[in-house]
């Protein structure tokens, strides 16, 4: 962190030295490599920023998408910088499940102010920035819509709390559905043929028990994937379907 935490001294333990992640970054970004670095707290996320920003600086310019991944706290000076920098920002919205359990003790360590920038995916995105998200399986649930639900609500699967935990970082369904497909394909260099459903593209897609876009974000829980096709093959088909 960049500063301590609200209930001891320490700023938490780096694995990497700014110095020593450097170094790595830029030779790792010479030889052509994607970073993808894991990264949660604020100094944590500018630590990789930085070690992006200066292998770009010191290697020949080519597209990069370098990636950070959970990004739970963040310094409001660093969100535009996604966008700046060219960096994904790869989010798993279930880390933000708002149970008093998680987020209070979560919270309470890091102080009110930093807790206000908690997994900030809508700053980043306005800002300009690339947001790929993810489940992070099997840390958490792979249950998609359960995240789904966290990304667009910012509440628990019951309604907690009312109007969601920090609203203004809350994705419309068709945000966050891209981030999911075209966010996700676009990390992986795949955007030509993944992340969108069109003529040409892989034709991976599933088939919802409901139209979740016409139901709106309260149609989110309780959704079932009716028909899963992969590579154009039908690999599941519900019982009501068959």
């Amino acid at each position: 962190m960049l500063a301590p935490y609200e209930d001891d001294t320490s700023t938490g333990l780096p694995e990497w030295e700014p110095a020593q992640l450097d170094a790595f970054a830029a030779e790792a970004d010479r030889r052509g490599w994607q970073l993808e670095v894991h990264a949660i707290g604020d100094r944590g996320i500018r630590t990789v920023l930085d070690a992006y920003e200066k292998a770009a600086a010191t290697n020949p310019v080519r597209e990069r998408r370098h990636r950070v991944e959970h990004i739970e706290t963040i310094a409001a000076a660093d969100i535009p910088r996604f966008a700046q920098l060219g960096v994904i920002a790869s989010m798993q919205p279930y880390h933000a499940d708002p149970s008093p359990n998680q987020i209070d003790v979560w919270a309470g360590n890091i102080g009110p102010e930093r807790a206000s920038r908690a997994w900030s995916w809508a700053s980043i995105r306005r800002a300009g920035g690339i947001v790929a998200l993810g489940s992070d399986w099997p840390v958490v649930p792979f249950d998609p819509m359960i995240a789904l639900n966290s990304a667009v609500n910012r509440q628990t699967i019951d309604g907690r709390p009312p109007g969601g935990w920090l609203p203004s970082e809350r994705l419309s369904l068709p945000e966050a559905l891209a981030a999911y497909g075209h966010g996700s394909a676009y990390a992986a260099f795949a955007e030509d043929r993944r992340g969108t459903l069109r003529v040409g593209a892989d034709a991976d897609l599933v088939v919802l028990d409901r139209d979740i876009l016409e139901g709106g974000p309260s149609a989110i829980i309780g959704t079932q994937v009716a028909l899963t096709v992969v590579g154009g093959r039908v690999v599941h088909r519900s019982e009501e379907l068959s």
